[in-house]
């Protein structure tokens, strides 16, 4: 898979949804770490917040989980930043 999407010349980004409790900043360092082993220093990569909307998510417990705030992510984008050419935060 690594050869194919890196070799391909095709535009591709790797992104992860945040959520409260199962991500930190070291936990980004930990992916950014592994996703550079696999694919060598990716293109880009996406810090996506999740945002709970009631009534929509298959588990309930999810509904009372808290967002992160900007501030946060942003230390989460600088924790990936060696691992990466770009990083973004999405809302």
């Amino acid at each position: 898979m690594q050869k194919i999407m890196t070799k391909s010349g095709l535009d591709y980004e790797f992104r992860t949804t945040v959520i409260r409790g199962y991500h930190d900043s070291e936990k980004i360092k930990k992916i950014g770490e592994w996703l550079k082993r696999l694919a060598g220093k990716p293109k880009k990569y996406c810090i996506q917040n999740f945002i709970p909307r009631e009534g929509k998510l298959i588990d309930e417990k999810f509904e009372k989980i808290r967002y992160f705030e900007d501030e946060e992510l942003e230390e989460m984008k600088k924790a990936a930043m060696p691992y990466f050419e770009k990083v973004e935060v999405r809302a």
